[in-house]
């Protein structure tokens, strides 16, 4: 994980009971090729594109300082500093654009 963000959720779909998602990106390791490349997932580009944006919030496996592609796109009505595998701290950033965010497949 390299870092989360939140929006404040309004919809009916995942969430929507908290009014809150979570957004985790999985940043590559440092040195490690994104497998295929840049590309959609699933191959249909409604989908995330993976490993096509190089970016990272921080505040999850502060001890990895590299800025790397993101691999992948977790969702979750849990702040992550609260789901110990993760290895995030609580320092929260707010994203409203990505509660638009609905495919099946982030």
């Amino acid at each position: 994980m390299g870092g989360w963000w939140q929006c404040n959720y309004g919809g009916s779909n995942l969430c929507g009971t908290t009014n809150k998602r979570y957004y985790l990106d999985c940043s590559m390791n440092p040195g490690a090729p994104c497998p295929g490349g840049c590309h959609c997932g699933d191959q249909k580009c409604s989908n995330f594109k993976t490993c096509c944006v190089v970016f990272r919030y921080g505040n999850c496996n502060t001890d990895i300082a590299h800025v790397t592609p993101i691999q992948c796109r977790l969702v979750t009505c849990v702040i992550p500093c609260r789901i110990d595998c993760l290895n995030c701290n609580c320092s929260a950033a707010v994203d409203q654009h990505t509660c638009t965010h609905e495919a099946g497949c982030l």
